[in-house]
């Protein structure tokens, strides 16, 4: 699997112990791969936000909250 870029790492971490890359994720939420990569990167960084939706699908994909899985690095604990 390749490494990605993105502002959340628990959801890098939740998709590497399962080994699955950007082309699953956007699989989950049925979006292209650059529509992906643009929402794995955040609006703060030239990207675009997830929607609630997909937020939700995620969620449920891996059995997490969103608190969990959408945690960013710059959030405080």
């Amino acid at each position: 699997m390749k490494w990605f870029r993105t502002i959340y790492p628990n959801l890098r971490g939740e998709a590497a112990v399962r080994g699955l890359g950007i082309k699953d994720l956007a699989m989950v939420i049925d979006v292209s791969v650059p529509a992906m990569r643009r929402r794995l990167r955040g609006s703060q960084n030239g990207g675009t936000d997830f929607s609630a939706y997909e937020c939700w699908c995620l969620c449920q994909f891996f059995g997490k909250s969103f608190e969990e899985l959408f945690k960013t690095s710059g959030d405080d604990a």
